[in-house]
This record gives C-alpha cells, structure tokens and sequence, in this order.
C-alpha cells in the first residue's frame, strides 16, 4: 500500500489468500489506514505534518490580526466532478452521468 496507494482490498485479499474482513482488519486496525478519494493514506499526520500545519495557521492569524478582512479573500471551495451510475433498472437501460458538485 505504501507503493501503490491504488490498491484494493480485493487486490490484497487474493495476493495474500484471506478474507475481506481479515484484509479490512489490518487495514484499519493494525496499519491504521483509511480511503481517501481512491487512495489510502496513514490516518496520523507526521511530526513534520503538524508543525507545517500549525506555522501555516500561524501565519493566517497574524495575517487577520493586521487585516481583519484578510480572510475573506481566501478561496475554499472548488467544483468537482463526481461520476453517477443507476443500474438498469426493470428493462429501462442503464443511465450514466457526470455531476459538478460545488464543494
């Protein structure tokens, strides 16, 4: 996983020949792992993580302290797209669409 963060559970169960309960266990339990958008990441951020974080948040609250409407020009969000598939559904055929999703 630390290779190919792509992988699957399926892909892990056949490779290493147990079930998907055992897979998803050690995936979450033991290596303490979790999905993010189709990949897996570590759950806990690094020493070197957190104090990246915390400078930046630093640096955004003096940044508000000498101008209050510093925030405001902060963007947050962005559109995604996001993939909807319905299955066929009694004989209608099966409809797939894209979605853009404000976040």
């Amino acid at each position: 996983m630390r290779i190919d963060r792509r992988v699957t559970i399926r892909m892990l169960e056949v490779k290493v020949d147990v079930s998907d309960g055992t897979v998803l266990t050690i995936v979450h339990e033991r290596l303490r792992y979790r999905k993010v958008c189709a990949q897996w990441v570590p759950k806990q951020m690094t020493d070197q993580h957190k104090e990246l974080r915390m400078g930046l948040a630093l640096q955004h609250l003096f940044r508000y302290i000498e101008d209050p409407t510093f925030l405001e020009r902060i963007v947050t969000a962005d559109e995604s797209w996001r993939h909807h598939y319905e299955p066929d559904k009694a004989g209608q055929h099966a409809v797939e669409a894209y979605v853009v999703i404000s976040l």
